[in-house]
């Protein structure tokens, strides 16, 4: 027989063994640390929602960058929902891309000589904010250029959209205001997509073309990034009433050297 002291040691290293427990200041910690990373994940997720879609939407790159370009064309043409028309003989100005190549600004846009409205309005149009010759309209400038492609998981047809500054974030901000015999229009939108029709993705010109084209007054052929997402639009208010507007022209673009278009 053992001593009861030996009996003892034996029943104490067969028993059952107890799992010691954290102390409460250990799971407080762990709470908080699980609570931040959830707060966290959501500010992010929040914050990539929160994003223009311009920020997201496949884009395009010029190269060599950044450059400068000037642009003119002929016959812009401005058509209101409800029937006002503003034609002029031309359009030109200028701009630059920044470095990186896929965003830049228009620095000078005026619409004209000649600018008349027919159907809601007849008569000639000037520009008054900015203040222009009779017959001539002004853009609100600068303007920003972003490179974006207008297709999904397409690299052409590729294009550009024309924001006034601001719009970006899909606010409606001021484009031009002109009058014709002595009636006011007040054009803003948050932009205005045009389709480069030439030259092709990849090749080399000190060249391009873009196109603004409507498929019925106040209906823009393009108003989406890949066909998806904010639609961009314009609007024209004249007589109090504010309704969708769609701007045809076609300017060619011109830069000091040979620029290529990468497309993605």
């Amino acid at each position: 027989m053992l001593p009861d002291g030996g009996s003892c040691s034996r029943a104490r290293r067969g028993g059952s063994r107890t799992t010691a427990r954290r102390p409460d200041h250990m799971i407080q910690e762990k709470g908080i640390r699980m609570k931040k990373a959830t707060m966290l994940a959501l500010v992010v997720s929040a914050l990539m929602f929160a994003l223009p879609s311009v920020a997201s939407a496949g884009t395009w790159h010029i190269k060599p960058n950044p450059t400068t370009f000037t642009f003119e064309g002929l016959t812009p043409t401005l058509k209101t929902a409800n029937g006002l028309t503003v034609v002029c003989d031309a359009v030109k100005g200028k701009g630059e891309y920044e470095a990186g190549g896929t965003t830049g600004k228009i620095t000078e846009m005026t619409f004209g000589p000649n600018c008349k409205s027919s159907g809601l309005i007849s008569g000639t149009c000037t520009g008054t904010s900015p203040v222009e010759p009779a017959g001539n309209i002004a853009a609100t400038v600068p303007m920003v250029i972003h490179n974006i492609e207008l297709e999904p998981l397409q690299k052409e047809p590729y294009g550009v959209l024309i924001t006034p500054v601001g719009a970006e974030t899909e606010v409606m901000k001021h484009f031009s205001t002109f009058t014709c015999v002595g009636i006011k229009t007040v054009v803003e939108g948050t932009g205005i997509i045009g389709e480069i029709t030439s030259p092709k993705c990849g090749v080399a010109s000190n060249k391009a073309t873009l196109k603004f084209a409507s498929t019925s007054p106040g209906n823009q052929a393009w108003t989406q990034i890949t066909t998806s997402g904010h639609k961009y639009d314009l609007t024209s208010t004249v007589f109090g009433a504010t309704t969708t507007s769609s701007m045809d022209a076609t300017a060619t673009i011109t830069f000091p050297q040979a620029e290529t278009a990468e497309c993605t």
